[in-house]
C-alpha cells in the first residue's frame, strides 16, 4: 500500500481534487487537513496557510495516481510525496479491492 502526500492552496481545492481521485478509483481514500506550510519559493521566504492531503492507493495505481494529480493540481510545481506502507491485511486488503473497477 502507497500514501500519498499533497499539498493544495485552499480546502475547496484539495476536497475538489480528493473527491475526483476517490470517486475515479485512483485512491481509496483521502485525508484532508489544514496546515501552515513554510517555504522557499522564486528567491523569497513563504509562509503559508495550506491544506494537506494523504492518500492511499494499491502500489499498482501510483503512477495513474500521480499523473491525474499533475493533471488536476493548481500549483506549477505541486508538492507530491509518496511511501511504500505497511498495513493490516484487512486494511491493505480494501485499499487493493476499492482501487478495481
Amino acid at each position: 500500500m502507497i500514501s500519498v502526500y499533497v499539498t493544495f492552496p485552499s480546502q475547496k481545492a484539495a476536497q475538489a481534487l480528493a473527491r475526483k481521485v476517490v470517486a475515479e478509483r485512483l485512491l481509496a481514500c483521502a485525508n484532508l487537513f489544514p496546515i501552515t506550510s513554510i517555504y522557499r519559493w522564486k528567491s523569497k521566504l513563504v509562509e503559508a496557510k495550506e491544506w494537506a492531503m494523504i492518500g492511499k492507493c494499491d502500489k499498482g495505481k501510483l503512477r495513474q495516481v500521480e499523473k491525474r494529480i499533475l493533471e488536476l493540481h493548481p500549483y506549477k510545481v505541486p508538492c507530491i510525496v509518496w511511501h511504500e506502507e505497511k498495513a493490516t491485511p484487512k486494511y491493505a486488503a480494501w485499499v487493493r479491492e476499492t482501487g478495481r473497477r
